[in-house]
């Protein structure tokens, strides 16, 4: 008896750890986040050869991860309950349109300009809520990924999605960046013949979505995680390395390898789920910060660019006002701290809470 009581308590220990890690996942995909838009605050605003702007290509390459990894974890729980499509849309959905529109318009009058510039900022939403638009989209498709879960087409989903959202793009990319004139014009060719297939089901955030839940269900050896950080490990120096290639090729910043559907972030992406996942958490206290934090990092993605710019325009406050190896993680903290600091005020106010943060 008293053996099967200490089994079931580890067994709880184990579904506690399992819920747990989602929540400190989010906290850290949150300081990526911010981590990620203050790197790239001046990253095109200094020469590709200078030493600050290799430090943001270092941050940026080891960040960029973030939105995968958000776009995992609401795979990881969406798709492992049933969620009717009425409850859906009027919680679900509902709540993001809403912040949309109340926070769209607060940068969209913050930015200044003229009523036509105001109109089309809002419509447009600040350069991060595109992110919004993103998970509307993923939220309504959830019935469907839920039916292709369910029926055992996990792996076939992301085989293809493998295929068609990462190898064959990132190829057609590696040859236009460094390939000769006659491979290009063969690979361009044969990329027109893959958009005219119309597989768009299984491209795109759909990937990720599907491939949260596929991780968080899967068990790994000790043997298979090593792996995983040893390719994640890899998959950011490839794509600092390529970033750096690229941009002193052009002689200027390029963004190419910084795409979520980069085979480098993937990499990266899997890894840190994974590190997360099998990592212990086993201090009440913490646990209980983290999931507050947790709760909070909706609203603080939501107001940290206005941090990031407030701090600059007021005080001066940017990754070139000092040593950038150093700025940039400070500049973050500070950041992380004050989003996170108005999100809990705003998560006591009512209706705010439960619409806009």
């Amino acid at each position: 008896d008293r053996q099967t009581d200490r089994q079931t308590d580890r067994q709880t220990d184990r579904q506690t750890d399992r819920v747990i890690y989602l929540d400190y996942l989010r906290v850290f995909a949150s300081f990526a986040v911010i981590i990620l838009h203050v790197a790239a605050q001046n990253w095109r605003n200094v020469e590709v050869n200078s030493f600050d702007w290799k430090i943001f290509n270092f941050y940026d390459s080891m960040f960029t991860w973030c939105v995968a990894v958000f776009v995992m974890i609401s795979g990881a729980l969406f798709l492992s309950r049933d969620i009717g499509i009425e409850k859906l849309y009027l919680k679900y959905v509902l709540r993001i349109v809403i912040s949309f529109v109340a926070w769209s318009a607060i940068y969209s009058v913050l930015k200044g300009g003229d009523l036509i510039n105001k109109a089309s900022a809002f419509l447009r939403g600040h350069y991060h809520m595109w992110y919004l638009f993103m998970i509307v989209g993923l939220y309504i498709c959830i019935p469907i990924l839920k039916s292709i879960v369910k029926n055992g087409s996990t792996r076939y989903f992301l085989m293809l999605g493998l295929i068609f959202s990462f190898i064959i793009p990132d190829i057609i990319t590696l040859v236009n960046d460094f390939g000769n004139g006659i491979v290009k014009k063969a690979v361009n060719l044969f990329a027109d013949n893959i958009k005219t297939m119309n597989i768009y089901i299984i491209l795109g955030y759909t990937f990720y979505f599907v491939l949260g839940y596929y991780i968080s269900k899967k068990e790994f050896a000790q043997w298979q995680r090593f792996i995983i950080y040893m390719l994640g490990i890899a998959g950011c120096i490839i794509t600092i390395c390529l970033t750096l290639m690229i941009s002193v090729r052009l002689g200027k910043a390029s963004d190419n390898y910084y795409y979520d559907f980069f085979i480098g972030i993937l990499l990266e992406a899997i890894a840190v789920f994974t590190f997360f996942k099998y990592k212990s958490f086993n201090n009440i206290s913490v646990n209980a910060l983290i999931r507050k934090l947790s709760k909070y990092s909706f609203g603080a993605y939501l107001v940290h660019a206005l941090v990031i710019e407030a701090m600059n325009k007021m005080i001066g406050l940017n990754t070139l006002a000092f040593n950038s190896a150093i700025a940039v993680p400070c500049i973050a903290v500070v950041v992380f701290i004050l989003s996170f600091g108005i999100s809990a005020v705003l998560n006591r106010i009512p209706f705010v809470n439960k619409y806009m943060v």
